[in-house]
């Protein structure tokens, strides 16, 4: 009876995080998928120990309608607000972004917390692969693709450097 207990009591934790684990790859996996351009943050240190620094470079379209913070270029990112996501083509490439109210996503296609995207974000790098990423991002057009969470929050798939996958690029 106490052997009962104790596999009860180990096995309780690992359901546990089996399930949150497989929850966190259905949302990743569930939702469309974008690309999105990025830039670096800071572009004469972009890569920070062994990520890489960077900020999405949304194509902002129509107006804001939460918050009252707009510059011409993009506008200030207002943490209580959501960006809405819509498609310009199937791909789901640089797609039109707008800054909304959290309550009126209905008619996105997707959307993200203003939090979740405030700069500067990061992206893991392998250590040896390190300066031969940082070379190629100076000179090639760099994309993350991601999906959208439930919440919000976006899942990061893949950094992308002129349209195909950075390892592809660089020849692994």
């Amino acid at each position: 009876m106490k052997y009962r207990w104790v596999r009860i009591a180990v096995l309780i934790p690992i359901v546990g995080l089996l399930f949150l684990v497989g929850r966190a790859e259905f949302a990743a996996r569930s939702g469309p998928t974008w690309h999105i351009p990025i830039e670096g943050y800071d572009p004469r240190d972009l890569l920070h120990g062994r990520y890489l620094r960077y900020q999405f470079r949304f194509n902002w379209q129509g107006q804001s309608d939460c918050g009252d913070r707009v510059t011409e270029s993009r506008p200030d990112l207002d943490a209580d607000c959501c960006l809405c996501l819509t498609r310009t083509n199937e791909l789901g490439i640089d797609p039109a972004v707008r800054q909304t109210s959290c309550y009126a996503v209905e008619s996105c296609d997707s959307w993200l917390r203003a939090e979740a995207v405030e700069p500067p974000l990061r992206y893991f790098v392998p250590e040896d692969r390190a300066r031969e990423l940082e070379e190629a991002l100076r000179k090639r057009e760099a994309s993350i693709e991601l999906t959208c969470g439930p919440s919000g929050t976006p899942a990061i798939i893949e950094l992308y450097l002129d349209g195909a996958p950075w390892r592809q690029q660089l020849g692994e």
